[in-house]
């Protein structure tokens, strides 16, 4: 998240929601000793890592309380997107980040393997709220926890969210407030690389890639092959029958599934006006 109380705002980092380019160019107008980023101790206790980039509204009043007091008067400006193309985004970024396979360089079965024992694991959890505690499922938190407030000191926060369909009206209010004029670069889509043989083995190995990084010019030479390597971004086969090889059932469950995670996401999209149903794009705005 993105704190400014000198310049009159804050930004609420939606993960997997343009968020990234959105940061980069508000990152510089942030007040100078607070920087909400990367993963830390939990300031009030120390016990477990909170990941600070993506905190919730509430989170962040009861983890920064003298903070929140100064923002109360603030702006809180926030994006949010349809939950099944969020949740797709999340699983790319979550196999590069901390999954075994990099789904990026792996093979459909690989693929395939990877996505279901996921989401058996995120089913596990029943609701995506209780996936909160855990750092590394940061990209798979709720939408709604930047999005509203259910602190009795918030009643009158001023909180702005917009669809990433009206990114141009998020970018220009924004700069409105700011008296600049913003211009924000689109975001990443997802890829996938045409990769086979023992480099591909190699590529689509987190631990593998992890032992290598060691090795002196062993990260440049990963990123020569990668950009050598022809990259596959077209909508249809970026989508999860494609992708993940998921049959009509398949498709069903995961549908059920996501209705059941973001439960709560969809009941406040449709408080906002912006009911969500089961179609999903595969890029940000």
């Amino acid at each position: 998240m993105i704190v400014s109380r000198e310049l009159g705002f804050v930004f609420m980092h939606n993960p997997k929601v343009a968020g990234t380019s959105v940061r980069d160019v508000l990152e510089p107008l942030r007040d100078t000793p607070f920087d909400f980023a990367n993963n830390y101790p939990d300031p009030l206790t120390g016990e477990r890592i909170i990941d600070r980039s993506h905190i919730g509204i509430d989170e962040f009043a009861h983890f920064y309380p003298d903070i929140w007091q100064t923002t109360l008067s603030l702006p809180f400006f926030a994006l949010y997107r349809d939950p099944k193309s969020r949740f797709l985004a999340a699983v790319n970024q979550y196999s590069k980040m901390y999954g075994d396979v990099d789904i990026r360089f792996a093979d459909q079965a690989k693929r395939s393997a990877f996505f279901k024992k996921l989401l058996e694991a995120l089913d596990a959890l029943g609701v995506a709220e209780n996936a909160m505690e855990n750092h590394e499922y940061a990209f798979f938190r709720p939408q709604w926890i930047f999005l509203k407030s259910e602190r009795a000191d918030a009643k009158n926060l001023d909180i702005r969210p917009y669809p990433v369909s009206a990114f141009k009206d998020f970018a220009a209010d924004i700069s409105n407030i700011l008296g600049r004029d913003l211009h924000f670069a689109r975001e990443n889509s997802s890829e996938q690389f045409s990769v086979g043989g023992p480099v591909g083995a190699i590529l689509s190995n987190n631990t593998i890639k992890k032992l290598l990084r060691r090795l002196p010019g062993a990260m440049t030479a990963m990123s020569l092959l990668r950009k050598s390597r022809k990259t596959d971004t077209a909508r249809e086969n970026l989508q999860p029958e494609v992708r993940y090889g998921l049959n009509d059932r398949d498709l069903e469950a995961f549908d059920r599934f996501i209705a059941r995670f973001y439960a709560k996401d969809f009941d406040h999209f449709r408080a906002l006006g912006t009911p969500f149903d089961r179609v999903y794009e595969t890029s940000t705005a």
